[in-house]
């Protein structure tokens, strides 16, 4: 019996592999949290759901190899949406700091607070939190009378709390269980855990899921790009960023003047010749050219053995090496002050680009 995989095919079950490992990881770490109570996750006194997030955790590091979407932007968002959060507290418009509240000031402030018993699940639940907080604004700023203001904040209260939906215990567990995974893949991402709202919760699992689903493709496609080019006499030299592309700078055997910048720009797979210089004599010039030609020759080789693995690539543009507009070793130090002017060449240089 013989079995035949086309290409899309072959690519398809790499990357439903990858998925499925990394699901495997994200499970394993929040059984180990669950394990050890690191988060302790408990809901807040009353009816509310609100979950309590890493005390002792303070690793904001960030992804440190060739993705795109840095965990520090991750870190950014959530303390953005943090600070937008309002608490229904109105205790600096009911009274004065120069009196006592009042028995009625007293009841007023007492229906308010009243609101936190309705426990905030979904985007709804918010939703119709900060309509009743801007209702009462506005009636505690009106210059209606203190009893006029109960009657009408009673009434509002009581019709948002009437809006309440019942939380079982199985929605319960259901949250804690969303609470240790938002927190493993925090953890997995090294950024602090902010959210503790379940639908909060929810829509981040969802984006820092995706996002490590992107790592874990880019990784697995660079480490068979690299373990190619070592079988094809390409060995690994320095870490390297060209260009503000992270990557790896190779030398290639039988190839002195010229070594290889391999590196993921988040758009596809870079591969740029690097020569030795641009100066020079014109022999030695012409070596250098030469030296690039072969090794783009070797692209071939790359996609074809690449495919074998489930890893397309599709060649974009490539034209023959001209040392003029070819990266220099200075270009590798040089990389701010060159970025303007040399973008244009390392577009027609990109010459491969993974399938989505």
């Amino acid at each position: 019996m013989s079995s035949y995989y086309t290409r899309a095919q072959l690519e398809a079950m790499r990357k439903a592999r990858l998925k499925q490992e990394l699901s495997d990881s994200i499970q394993k770490l929040k059984e180990q949290l669950q394990t050890e109570h690191t988060n302790s996750v408990h809901m807040t006194a009353g009816s509310n759901i609100e979950t309590t997030v890493f005390a002792e955790d303070n690793a904001v590091g960030g992804y440190s190899g060739n993705g795109i979407v840095l965990a520090e932007m991750l870190q950014t968002e959530n303390m953005k949406r943090s600070a937008q959060r309002d608490s229904l507290d109105f205790s600096g418009l009911l009274t004065s700091t120069m009196k006592k509240p009042t028995k009625l000031e007293m009841e007023l402030d007492s229906w308010i607070r009243k609101a936190d018993e309705r426990p905030i699940i979904t985007e709804k639940d918010e939703n119709d939190r900060l309509r009743l907080h801007a209702e009462i604004a506005r009636t505690v700023q009106s210059a209606t009378d203190i009893e006029d203001k109960i009657r009408s904040v009673k009434m509002r209260v009581s019709s948002y709390l009437n809006g309440s939906a019942r939380i079982t215990e199985t929605e319960k567990k259901r949250i804690e269980s969303s609470y240790y995974e938002y927190c493993a893949l925090c953890r997995m991402l090294e950024v602090n855990p902010t959210e503790n709202l379940p639908f909060r919760v929810e829509k981040e699992i969802e984006r820092m899921t995706a996002v490590l689903e992107k790592r874990r493709q880019d990784e697995y496609v660079m480490s068979v790009i690299e373990e190619i080019m070592e079988d094809l006499g390409c060995h690994a030299k320095d870490d390297a960023v060209l260009d503000h592309t992270i990557g790896q700078i190779y030398s290639v055997d039988g190839h002195a003047l010229c070594d290889v910048f391999v590196g993921n720009d988040g758009g596809g797979i870079m591969f740029e010749p690097i020569g030795e210089s641009r100066n020079g004599s014109l022999e030695k010039q012409r070596q250098i050219e030469n030296s690039a030609n072969s090794i783009c020759s070797l692209y071939a080789t790359i996609e074809e053995r690449a495919a074998e693995k489930g890893v397309i690539l599709n060649r974009i543009y490539m034209e023959p090496a001209h040392i003029n507009e070819m990266f220099a070793q200075s270009d590798i130090s040089e990389r701010k002050a060159r970025k303007k002017g040399r973008k244009a060449s390392s577009q027609k240089q990109k010459v491969l680009s993974s399938e989505d």
